[in-house]
């Protein structure tokens, strides 16, 4: 289904709240959904599943929630720490690689077979982290890294 996007900024107690709107393109009645960014803010990930939903015929609302916290777009201060916790890499155990593309196929996860061939070390150094460490814990990949 075509969408629409717009973003909005509203004044909430003094601070300004940017807020992504993607609805279904055709006019008509539709359910509604507010949807909470998680600490990326509306990073490119949550606007793709914003729209994603729209896509199915829903209208979503994705406020940017810590805006009273951090300027629009703040992911992490300087010295944060960021925790990121997904799937393994083919890279770190190429024995899953059936498993990994069968859960694609089961799951309908379209972006999944290029997740898993992605360098993340290499992503998160090109973002200007530091201290970049991984660990695996069987299907599950743990990242740290100190923002500058």
């Amino acid at each position: 289904m075509q969408i629409t996007q717009q973003q909005q900024g509203l004044m909430v107690d003094g601070s300004l709240m940017r807020l992504h709107v993607a609805q279904p393109k055709p006019e008509g009645r539709y359910p509604g959904v507010v949807f909470f960014s998680d600490i990326y803010q509306l990073g490119e990930p949550m606007l793709r599943l914003a729209n994603r939903l729209a896509g199915y015929g829903y209208v979503v609302a994705a406020p940017e929630i810590f805006h009273r916290l951090e300027r629009p777009g703040t992911v992490l201060e300087p010295g944060g720490v960021l925790v990121l916790a997904d799937s393994i890499q083919l890279d770190d155990s190429p024995t899953f690689g059936a498993v990994m593309e069968n859960f694609r196929r089961v799951f309908h996860e379209p972006y999944y077979r290029d997740y898993i061939a992605d360098d993340i070390d290499a992503r998160l150094s090109a973002a200007g982290f530091s201290g970049i460490r991984a660990q695996s814990h069987l299907m599950t990949r743990v990242w740290t890294a100190t923002k500058p």
